[in-house]
């Protein structure tokens, strides 16, 4: 089976309750940040999971209401810390970026989308449903979906074609199935409903280190799977689907306990983020 390279990247990070995470870390402010992953295949080339902040999230939260979204989540973000900028500075320009992974189109994930203007977006059809984009400010503030954030042509890029297979992954419960995206196995897109609708992840089972499963927000800290620590019921309730959400975190933790060996990773779950670049480091 096709081995990727994967390194992770940091592109921001917003300001939060570390208790809204976690129940019972409290009141003090802690700092999530925007994970993205840089896959490199063999054939496909350069593949990335979600996009992290840019500048443009300033802008779309420059008016009322928008800019409640800016109050609630305040983003550290400095110019070089974009994963187009840190690209660059790898020496891989914006055109060699063949696909884009969203989990999901909360602004933490999508705001560097228009940074790669050819590849092609993965993400769910039930992130953006139709007649999303004729939704009112509040609504769309509700949903925490931003329309300056996303192409314009994101129609014409979002289409999966009906040839791409669907793959059993070794994986528990509702993990079980995956969409090959490069048809090798190297790359299995996995739905994780509950955070949002169209929540998905990404499962990479052979890297230069251990195998990677990519989880976006489907939990938010390595507490959640390995110790049931949810966020508060408040919290949950604003999942699109809190039961799904759940359930979702209940067949992760079964991974953590029957295949110890791949390497879950939340988007913001710093603890986690460090240990699978040690990882990395280390292979």
């Amino acid at each position: 089976m096709t081995e990727v390279h994967v390194e992770l990247l940091i592109a921001g990070s917003c300001r939060a309750v570390a208790g809204m995470a976690v129940a019972g870390e409290g009141l003090g402010p802690t700092d999530f940040p925007a994970l993205v992953a840089v896959i490199r295949h063999p054939r496909v080339g350069i593949t990335l999971f979600d996009t992290g902040y840019s500048s443009r999230f300033d802008e779309a939260t420059r008016w009322f209401p928008q800019r409640i979204y800016r109050w609630v989540t305040p983003v550290q973000l400095a110019p070089e810390d974009t994963a187009v900028a840190q690209l660059r500075a790898r020496g891989v320009s914006a055109d060699e970026v063949g696909h884009v992974v969203i989990s999901h189109v909360h602004a933490d994930h999508v705001a560097g989308l228009r940074d790669f203007p050819s590849a092609r977006i993965i993400l769910s059809p039930k992130e953006l449903p139709s007649g999303w984009r004729d939704r009112s400010s509040w609504s769309q503030l509700r949903h925490a979906t931003l329309p300056g954030l996303f192409p314009d042509d994101r129609h014409l890029r979002c289409a999966v074609e009906s040839s791409v297979a669907h793959v059993t992954t070794g994986l528990p419960g509702s993990l079980a199935m995956g969409m090959d995206i490069c048809g090798d196995g190297s790359m299995l897109v996995i739905d994780l409903p509950g955070h949002t609708p169209g929540h998905q992840g990404l499962y990479l089972p052979h890297t230069q280190g251990p195998p990677f499963l990519l989880v976006g927000d489907a939990c938010w800290s390595r507490a959640a799977y390995t110790e049931t620590r949810l966020p508060p019921k408040p919290v949950q309730r604003f999942m699109a689907e809190p039961t799904a959400y759940r359930a979702v975190i209940a067949d992760l933790a079964q991974v953590h306990r029957t295949l110890p060996e791949v390497l879950i990773v939340p988007s913001h779950c710093a603890p986690s983020i460090a240990a699978a670049r040690a990882e990395l480091a280390s292979a």
